[in-house]
């Protein structure tokens, strides 16, 4: 019985009982299969789509464009994807959101007062 992926709802040849996604969307050679599981899973961003946003972006974070954009990054109010960082920017950008950081940040470099 060929049973559709749950990702792009192309009907499976021979899934197994546990296998939700096609192997176009989630493949499993190169170790990489619990990646795109995870990615799929949270953010709806299968191999295809994965690879389609780094070619649009030449392979470079969005933010400092200079590193290999590796990390899918999306807005944690709604979910949507924005695109993809490396990993240092990701990291940096998920800091400045939490709380009010980002504020307390500025307000830091505008006094301007060296510390000894």
């Amino acid at each position: 019985m060929n049973r559709p992926c749950e990702q792009c709802w192309v009907p499976m040849e021979n899934p197994t009982p546990n296998r939700k996604y096609c192997e176009d969307c989630n493949p499993k050679s190169g170790g990489w299969g619990f990646r795109w599981t995870e990615l799929i899973r949270k953010y709806g961003v299968d191999r295809r789509m994965y690879e389609a946003m780094y070619f649009d972006q030449d392979g470079t974070c969005l933010i400092c464009e200079k590193r290999e954009a590796r990390v899918v990054d999306h807005c944690h109010e709604t979910g949507k994807v924005r695109g993809l960082l490396c990993v240092s920017c990701n990291f940096n950008l998920g800091w400045l959101e939490s709380g009010n950081i980002l504020n307390q940040a500025t307000a830091y470099l505008s006094e301007g007062v060296p510390r000894d």
